[in-house]
């Protein structure tokens, strides 16, 4: 827990002290943050960066699958 600073939940308004927390303890909720690298690319700005990503690498295995 920070000191001081909070998010307010995008669905009931009511503060969310837990920096760690992903989900609104009164709505439940799923609050925009990120859980991590892989979550990060999907949301927010790099969501289309995280997506042309996955579809390059599903590209790539197809590709090593077929031996080209």
């Amino acid at each position: 827990m920070s000191s001081g600073s909070y998010e307010c939940c995008g669905h009931c308004g009511f503060p969310v002290y837990d920096d760690e927390s992903l989900s609104c303890p009164y709505c439940g909720r799923l609050l925009d943050r990120s859980a991590g690298f892989v979550s990060g690319l999907t949301r927010g700005r790099t969501r289309w960066f995280g997506v042309l990503v996955a579809i390059l690498l599903l590209i790539g295995l197809l590709l090593w699958l077929v031996g080209w």
